[in-house]
Parts: C-alpha cells; structure tokens; sequence
C-alpha cells in the first residue's frame, strides 16, 4: 500500500503484470537464501553444506527445465505435485537412493520456509 493506505496506480500495474515486489520466483529465493548462507561459512555452517544447497538448486533448475520447460517458477505456483515429480526425477533421472533425494526435499523446504518468512517480514 502506498503512503495514507491508499493503493497507488502503481501497485496494481505491477500486481497485474505479476512484477510486484512480493512476487518472485523460487530460483530468486534459493539464490537469496544461498547468498545468505554463504556468509555463515566458517562461523557456524561448513562450505561442504554450502555446497549442498547449490547442488539442490542446480538439481532443482535442471528438473525444471526438462519436466515443465521452465527456467523457474513463482512460489504462488509451487504444489504438493510439482515436490513429488521433483522427488521422482531426483530417484529416476539423477539415479540417486531415498536418503539421498530426502535430504534434497528437506533443503528445498528449507528455502522454501525462507521464503515464507521473508515475505512474511517484507509484507
């Protein structure tokens, strides 16, 4: 809302064309989320879990890219579905164990917990 609590011409421009500020994308957030994990390198989290997480993101890009034909996706269209068919391409195409692809979905719900209380603030 702008200033007073009136919606400015604006805002509903941008929420219409889908360009507001609370309006961003998965891989947007795992980056975010990345960048800040990052800084927590040697203080209290490992380089190798680090790492984790970009493979994770990696992973995440490369599903979306062959099963939806996607580059990212909006956290508005994120579904129980799309968690599912991204836990079998990891089990399938990736050809990695249960305890493996678990492990990805747990960092995924990770960020995606970012996510929510990023916006949660911003908001």
């Amino acid at each position: 809302m702008g200033t007073n609590g009136y919606v400015l011409p604006e805002e509903i421009k941008n929420h219409l064309l889908g360009t507001d500020a609370h309006h961003k994308t998965l891989i947007y957030y795992f980056t975010k989320h990345n960048e800040q994990y990052q800084q927590k390198v040697g203080k209290n989290t490992t380089h190798t879990t680090y790492k984790r997480y970009e493979l994770v993101k990696a992973r995440l890009i490369e599903f979306l890219s062959e099963k939806y034909n996607l580059t990212d996706i909006s956290i508005r269209e994120m579904n129980a579905i799309l968690l599912e068919d991204f836990y079998l391409y990891l089990r399938n195409k990736s050809e990695i164990n249960n305890n493996t692809a678990m492990k990805f979905l747990q960092r995924l719900r990770r960020v995606i917990n970012f996510t929510q209380l990023y916006t949660l603030i911003v908001t």
